[in-house]
């Protein structure tokens, strides 16, 4: 999967924005997918690796950062990133 298919656009808008193999978001399974990570890009390119094989797109991208200072001196920050991964149905059936 390609991370410019990390949108955050929903999944319906995705469907009908002609850019998805499938008209109907039926013919889609979708799955939730979450990572956190100290690193944003590193975030990004481990929500990626780990999307469920055959993902077509990530939508509904939310992004949230915490950020936490031990001494005032060295913040750490951790990023969470959750969407939601279309995954095409097999042969395009409905279940």
């Amino acid at each position: 999967m390609d991370s410019r298919k990390v949108l955050t656009i929903s999944a319906r808008d995705y469907v009908k924005s002609g850019s998805s193999k499938h008209a109907n978001l039926e013919l889609y399974d979708v799955f939730g997918v979450h990572v956190r990570d100290s690193d944003i890009s590193g975030a990004l390119s481990q929500l990626v690796k780990d999307a469920p094989e055959g993902t077509e797109a990530i939508v509904d991208l939310k992004v949230s950062c915490a950020i936490t200072s031990a001494d005032h001196r060295n913040d750490l920050a951790s990023y969470v990133y959750s969407g939601t991964a279309l995954v095409p149905k097999k042969d395009g059936e409905k279940n």
